[in-house]
Formats: structure tokens, C-alpha cells, sequence
């Protein structure tokens, strides 16, 4: 029976590694790991910072560009699905 339920499971297993893939899974259980054997940052105002900063990027992103007197880069435009820019055709 094991043999006969092979196929499915390994298809099943395919499945789950591609999703896995697309996700980045393993990118983020590596950047998990560095995170926790950096350990634990005992300074309140600093944890409240890396909090504040992944929550709130581009607040964050606006008021450094503030600090030092420089806007933050303009965003490429997205490219349409052909990879030609806008005005082509």
C-alpha cells in the first residue's frame, strides 16, 4: 500500500517545495536565524526603532532623507508584463 501511495506523496511533496520556493521560505528561516543569535537588544529605544522600522518603512525611509537633506529616490515605474517600458509600440 506504502508503494502505491508513493506516487501522490511525492507529488504532494513537489507541491509544497514550490510553494515553499515562491514564498522565499528559506531565505526568511535564514534571516530568522541570524535575528536570533544576534539575541535580544536590551536597549528599549532601539528595540521600539526595529519595530518601528519594519512596521512603518517609508516613514522611517522619508524622515532620514529629511535628516540629511536629500529626497529618497524616485520608484522605477513598473515595466507591462512585455518588459517594454510606457511609450513603446
Amino acid at each position: 500500500e506504502a508503494r502505491l501511495r508513493a506516487p501522490e506523496a511525492v507529488a504532494e511533496l513537489r507541491g509544497l517545495l514550490d510553494a515553499a520556493g515562491r514564498a522565499r521560505t528559506a531565505e526568511r528561516f535564514a534571516q530568522a536565524s541570524v535575528d536570533l543569535l544576534r539575541g535580544a537588544d536590551g536597549d528599549p529605544a532601539a528595540l521600539a526603532a526595529r519595530v518601528g522600522l519594519a512596521s512603518r518603512p517609508a516613514a522611517y525611509y522619508g524622515l532620514l532623507a529629511e535628516l540629511v537633506g536629500s529626497a529618497p529616490p524616485p520608484r522605477p515605474h513598473p515595466r507591462p508584463p512585455d518588459g517594454r517600458g510606457a511609450g513603446h509600440g
